[in-house]
C-alpha cells in the first residue's frame, strides 16, 4: 500500500524539530515510524547508528527492526529496541560503563533479599517479601515516595520498613542487581548531568518512538532531558488508546507534547486501512468521548454490516452461545481468523472451558482469546468483545473504560460483535446520578441490536 499525503508530510517534515504524530487504529503507525527512519538514512543520510527507535514490546521492537532490515538488507546495527533495553545499553555498554557487571535481579532472587532483610529489620511484622515487590511497584508506577505507601499500608511500622527498603538497596547494590525499574531510574538520574546527557545526545541524535502514549513520566524526563541537549524526538502514538496506566503510563506528557517540547511540529494520520466504514463509524463516536472531538479516523475499506449487539444474562450464556456462532461462522468461512476479547483471565477461562468443552479445537482453526491490553496491536476479521460487567469486580475512570473499549472494538476488521450484559451496572468511579455505562449508550444507528 503506497503512503497516503498525511503520512508522508509527518514522515518527510522537518528533522530537526521534535514531532509528535497522533496516528488512530489501523492508520500505520508503525510504517509511519519505520518510514521515518529509511527517510533518515536513504534521503538525509543520517547513519543508521545515530538513530534509535524505541517500542513499547520486544515483538514491537522486533518487527520495526525486521521492516527496516527488509527495505536495507545491509543494514548492520540494531536500531530498534524497547525503552528497557536501551537505558541498559546505555548505562553498561553505550556511554556509562560503570555498571557493566550489572544484571536484572530474578523474582526468586528478590524475595529471599527482602525475607532477609524484613527478618533483620521488622522480624514480627506479618510484611511478606511479594508485599514489599509490589510496594515499590507501586511507588514507582504511581510516582508516589514509598515512604507515603508504608504510611499508608503499614502505619505503625513506618520507620521499620523504611530500614528494610534501605537493606533492600544496599544488598543489591553489593551484589549488583537490578530491579526491573533501576536502569530507567538510573537513566533519568545520568541524564540530568550535562556530560552524560551529551555523549547519548552525540550517539543518538535522532530518536522515534512507537506508541508514546504509554511512556511513563520518567521515560519521558528522560527523551526531555535529552532534548534540551539537542536530541531531536519523533514519535508516534494514540491518546485515544492510553490503557496503561496501571504500569506508569503517562499520556499527559503526550497530550502536551507541544508545550513541553521546543518548536515542536504536530501532524495526525486518519485513514484507516483496517476496518469497514461501519466499525470506523461505531469507533469515531465512541473516539468523541476520549478527546478532541476533530480527530476523526476515514475508512479506507469499503462498507460492511453493522457491529452486531447481543444481550446476555451471564458469561457462561455468552460462552455457550458463542461457540455455536463460532462454528456456523467458520463453517461457511474457514479462513477467518477470530478473536474474543475480555478484560481479564477469569473471564477468559469461562469462555476457553465452555469451547474445549464443545471440541472446537479439533477443527484447527484459527481462534484467539485474548484480554484487551494483549489484543493491542492485533487485528482480527471477526471480533467477539465482551462487556466487562459480567465477572470484574472493579470500578475504573471513565476515560479509562471508553478508551479500552475503543481498542478492543477497533481490533475487528470485518465481523464485529458486543456481548453485552443485561446488568446495569455502572463501573465507573465517582460516576453522577443516572449515568449510564457507555456499552449502554451506543446508538442505534450504528450498531444491530439482535435477540439470541
Amino acid at each position: 500500500m503506497p503512503l497516503n499525503n498525511k503520512q508522508k508530510l509527518a514522515i518527510c517534515c522537518n528533522i530537526k524539530k521534535p514531532t509528535v504524530v497522533v496516528s488512530g487504529p489501523g492508520t500505520g503507525k508503525t510504517k509511519v515510524l519505520t518510514e521515518r527512519a529509511l527517510f533518515l538514512i536513504n534521503k538525509q543520510h543520517i547513519d543508521p547508528k545515530n538513530i534509535q527507535l524505541l517500542a513499547f514490546t520486544n515483538s514491537a521492537a522486533d518487527e520495526i527492526q525486521t521492516r527496516i532490515e527488509a527495505k536495507l538488507p545491509e543494514l548492520n546495527s540494531q536500531i530498534s529496541s524497547t525503552f528497557h533495553k536501551w537505558t541498559i545499553f546505555l548505562l553498561q555498554k553505550g556511554i556509562q560503563k560503570k555498571y557493566k557487571n550489572f544484571r536484572i535481579i530474578q523474582r526468586k532472587q528478590e524475595e529471599e533479599l527482602l525475607t532477609f532483610a524484613l527478618k533483620k529489620f521488622a522480624p514480627t511484622s506479618s510484611v511478606k517479601p511479594i508485599d514489599f515487590i509490589n510496594l515499590i511497584s507501586n511507588s514507582i508506577t504511581s510516582e508516589t515516595n514509598i515512604k507515603s505507601l508504608f504510611s499508608k499500608k503499614y502505619p505503625k511500622i513506618i520507620n521499620e520498613l523504611h530500614q528494610v527498603y534501605k537493606e533492600y538497596e544496599r544488598l543489591k547494590i553489593q551484589k549488583k542487581l537490578w530491579n526491573l525499574y533501576d536502569p530507567i531510574l538510573l537513566t533519568l538520574k545520568h541524564v540530568k548531568d550535562s556530560s552524560f546527557a551529551k555523549k547519548v545526545v552525540k550517539r543518538f541524535p535522532f530518536i522515534l518512538l512507537d506508541e508514546a502514549q504509554d511512556l511513563t513520566a520518567v521515560q519521558w524526563e528522560i527523551l526531555h532531558n535529552l532534548s534540551n541537549r539537542g536530541a531531536i524526538i519523533f514519535c508516534v502514538g494514540d491518546p485515544a488508546q492510553a490503557i496503561f496506566g496501571f504500569a506508569g503510563a503517562n499520556v499527559s506528557w503526550f497530550n502536551s507534547f507541544q508545550n513541553k517540547f521546543k518548536q515542536a511540529q504536530f501532524f495526525e494520520i486518519i485513514k484507516n486501512y483496517r476496518s469497514t466504514q461501519e466499525i470506523v463509524n461505531l469507533s469515531n463516536w465512541i473516539r468523541k468521548l476520549i478527546d478532541k472531538p476533530n480527530y476523526k479516523v476515514e475508512a479506507y475499506n469499503s462498507k460492511g454490516s453493522l457491529p452486531i449487539m447481543m444481550q446476555f444474562e451471564k458469561l457462561i450464556n455468552v460462552a455457550e452461545w458463542m461457540t455455536k456462532d463460532i462454528i456456523m461462522r467458520l463453517t461457511q468461512r474457514p479462513s477467518e481468523n477470530i478473536a474474543i476479547i475480555c478484560r481479564n483471565k477469569y473471564e477468559l477461562a469461562i469462555i476457553d472451558k465452555q469451547l474445549i468443552k464443545s471440541d472446537i479445537s479439533s477443527l484447527k482453526y484459527e481462534i484467539t482469546l485474548t484480554t484487551v491490553h494483549k489484543a493491542k496491536g492485533g487485528a482480527w476479521d471477526c471480533c467477539y468483545v465482551i462487556d466487562p460487567r459480567f465477572e470484574s469486580k472493579y470500578d475504573n475512570e471513565r476515560t479509562l473504560e471508553i478508551c479500552l473499549l475503543y481498542v478492543a472494538i477497533t481490533r475487528a476488521k470485518k465481523n464485529l460483535i458486543i456481548c453485552l450484559s443485561d446488568n446495569d451496572n455502572v463501573p465507573y468511579q465517582n460516576k453522577r446520578n443516572g449515568e449510564l455505562y457507555l456499552l449502554d449508550e451506543l446508538p442505534g444507528r450504528l450498531c444491530e441490536f439482535k435477540n439470541t
